[in-house]
């Protein structure tokens, strides 16, 4: 059974869904994996996204303009989609895994019930979210 199968299956959503999940991950996965190389960084001020270009040793140390920040956007197109299915969406920044990851807040509330450590600040779906949620890649 392929992840989409499996996503399709457990979460219930259609192919259309799927289809606009995987699109928004690819995009997020493609922002994640430029910000790690320094091809884009965010300014401290304003967290505006810029876009850095090679210098003659190909690092990306030559400023350029300001971008569109595709990022919040492709999160807030997945954020739509999982909840039109009933399901929150947990983002993965890291460019070495899946970036988006879906789950039921049931699901979330049953593991976290009873465990005291996951009533922590900082922790919860955090550190949940690869066992409870569905990666979308």
């Amino acid at each position: 059974m392929t992840n989409k199968e499996f996503a399709i299956k457990k979460l219930g959503l259609s192919h259309y869904r799927w289809s606009r999940l995987r699109h928004s991950e690819m995009a997020l996965h493609s922002w994640a994996e430029k910000e790690c190389n320094g091809e884009i960084q965010r300014e401290d001020e304003s967290g505006k996204p810029r876009m850095y270009h090679p210098d003659k040793y190909g690092s990306f140390t030559l400023r350029g303009g300001f971008i569109p920040d595709a990022e919040a956007h492709y999160l807030r197109e997945a954020q739509r989609h999982a909840k039109a299915a009933g399901l929150k969406v947990y983002h993965q920044e890291d460019p070495r895994g899946c970036q988006l990851y879906l789950y039921k807040q049931s699901e979330l509330e049953g593991a976290m019930a009873g465990k005291e450590i996951y009533r922590k600040p900082g922790m919860g779906i955090d550190s949940l979210y690869s066992s409870i949620g569905t990666a979308i890649c």
